[in-house]
């Protein structure tokens, strides 16, 4: 339920994102394309790095630190009240990482619960 929930918020952040872009800004195709390549670049590395986080520390801490780290993103911005970025912001780049490591640590649990159901006898 909660890999649903992040990922049904996580989504809809992308859409909203381009909209805010495109309406707020008045960038084109073009220039919002290019302001998500920061973060997705992010992204890119986060999932790189989760595997090699979950086994070193395992998977709940990792899984819980990262969502811990978007939560606190989210009060950050929330808290400052100056609405989404122009551009690529360190911030940014923060949550690109911790969303692709959530995802991805969430994947490789929900994959080792699996194997675990099918191991076990009827």
């Amino acid at each position: 339920m909660i890999a649903f929930l992040y990922m049904a918020a996580f989504g809809t952040l992308l859409y909203f994102l381009t909209v805010y872009f495109q309406s707020v800004h008045g960038y084109g195709a073009m220039r919002t394309g290019l302001a998500f390549l920061v973060p997705m670049l992010a992204i890119a590395a986060g999932s790189q790095a989760a595997g090699r986080l979950a086994t070193r520390h395992g998977l709940r801490p990792v899984l819980l630190g990262s969502l811990a780290i978007g939560a606190a993103i989210v009060a950050i911005v929330a808290v400052a009240n100056s609405g989404l970025p122009a551009a690529p912001s360190p911030g940014a780049v923060i949550d690109g990482l911790q969303a692709a490591i959530a995802i991805a640590v969430a994947g490789i649990a929900l994959t080792a619960l699996v194997a675990l159901r099918l191991r076990r006898p009827r």
